[in-house]
């Protein structure tokens, strides 16, 4: 198994058995949305499993994808393009640093695709859900939760640069 872990913060992201496909310079991981009970327990939202205690069925309304939830990304709330300019710039520069010193000749081809994802979310700004690691230390990613064509499918969007493959 590969457990994919952020580059700056060591905090778990997601591990191969989501069976992540490569996108340019992304990772997408389909997931499925699950509910959150308060005590930490989920149950997924497509088998309507729910828990009973005290004779009444406890149902969280809080829905998460399955894999922040098993990796304990937390979802952050970003409500303004500029927030989140402000946060994507400095980390695709500490990217950039990082692909220079691993693979220089990839710099251009990861420039121009970190451009054309940071445009494609500020594009569509309001069909993104936005997460990080479980440390929530801000230097590390932010996943991006956005939903397929068929607006059903939800999928997380990682920066394969900004991630080391751990095999255990």
């Amino acid at each position: 198994m590969i457990i994919y872990t952020d580059r700056f913060t060591n905090d778990d992201m997601f591990s191969d058995a989501f069976r992540p496909k490569s996108v340019g310079i992304t990772y997408e991981v389909d997931c499925e949305m699950v509910y959150e009970n308060d005590d930490g327990d989920n149950f997924n939202l497509n088998n309507g499993e729910a828990e009973e205690v005290g004779g009444e069925v406890q149902v969280s309304k809080k829905r998460v994808p399955d894999v922040a939830k098993f990796n304990g990304l937390q979802e952050i709330f970003i409500e303004k393009k500029k927030e989140y300019k402000v946060y994507v710039k400095p980390y695709v520069k500490a990217l950039i640093e990082q692909v220079k010193k691993d693979d220089p000749e990839r710099v251009n081809e990861f420039k121009k695709g970190s451009e054309d994802l940071v445009s494609k979310v500020l594009a569509n700004f309001d069909k993104y859900q936005f997460f990080v690691g479980r440390s929530n230390d801000f230097a590390g990613m932010l996943v991006l939760l956005s939903y397929r064509e068929d607006g059903i499918t939800p999928y997380l969007t990682f920066f394969k640069d900004g991630l080391k493959a751990n095999k255990v």
